[in-house]
């Protein structure tokens, strides 16, 4: 009974987040209705507003160094019997973060040319199969967006952190555990400074031997939201 209340809050704070999302994404849909031009070009670099001064010229040709993202996510997992896991964790997890573009593009001759962000986030959620249990944390991640020069900015990101779970099922026994993410996604931008972004992550659990069992908890997690960037000015 004592986690009850961590129980409570992945699995109502997920729920929530649906709306949170739903909101979100009709609002993004308006903004798009506004701002429908296939490339959108900056008429003035004196002006002081942060919508204007996040790429380098046009929408998807790589941001400045110093852009900001904040944002939120749905997702759900399949989980697998991987890795010495004994059973098929299923997870739905809401998450929230903030990244900081910390480098100006790079490769620029290249295909694979881009811009380098770091990112932290918390999640929260819950394990709905093989039985109910919470899940939460943290983590820090390494982001590589590609730039298009379109409104698709693909990327591929890893990290990882910490998390707190009721998890068990033979797999985990300890409340305390680690958590290593590495997927790859993209954005779809709106406007000049909204994406819808989707991502698929593969989600690893686990306590790095400090109690057994400790066989793993690994799941295919896929996720849909929307993030917002804004700043630096110039």
């Amino acid at each position: 009974m004592k986690w009850r209340a961590f129980e409570l809050l992945g699995i109502w704070g997920a729920r929530g987040t649906v709306f949170v999302i739903a909101y979100f994404a009709s609002l993004i849909l308006a903004l798009g209705q506004q701002d429908s031009s296939p490339r959108l070009s900056y008429s003035s670099p004196s002006n002081n507003s942060t919508r204007e001064n996040i790429w380098e010229s046009d929408v998807g040709d790589g941001f400045h160094a110093g852009t900001l993202e904040a944002g939120m996510s749905l997702g759900a997992g399949l989980g697998h019997k991987i890795l010495l896991s004994e059973t098929e964790h299923d997870l739905a997890v809401a998450n929230f973060h903030f990244g900081w573009v910390f480098s100006e593009l790079v490769s620029r001759d290249h295909w694979y040319r881009g811009n380098w962000e770091v990112l932290g986030e918390v999640f929260q959620g819950a394990q709905f199969d093989p039985n109910i249990s919470y899940v939460i944390g943290g983590a820090v991640l390494l982001r590589y967006n590609f730039c298009t020069h379109s409104r698709w900015v693909p990327f591929v990101n890893g990290g990882g952190g910490a998390a707190a779970t009721s998890i068990r099922n033979t797999d985990l026994s300890t409340t305390f555990e680690y958590n290593l993410q590495a997927g790859f996604g993209a954005h779809y931008f709106v406007c000049k400074d909204l994406a819808v972004t989707a991502q698929y992550r593969f989600l690893h659990l686990s306590n790095a031997g400090l109690a057994a069992p400790n066989l793993g908890v690994n799941t295919s997690m896929f996720y849909i939201g929307a993030s917002w960037f804004f700043g630096p000015r110039h």
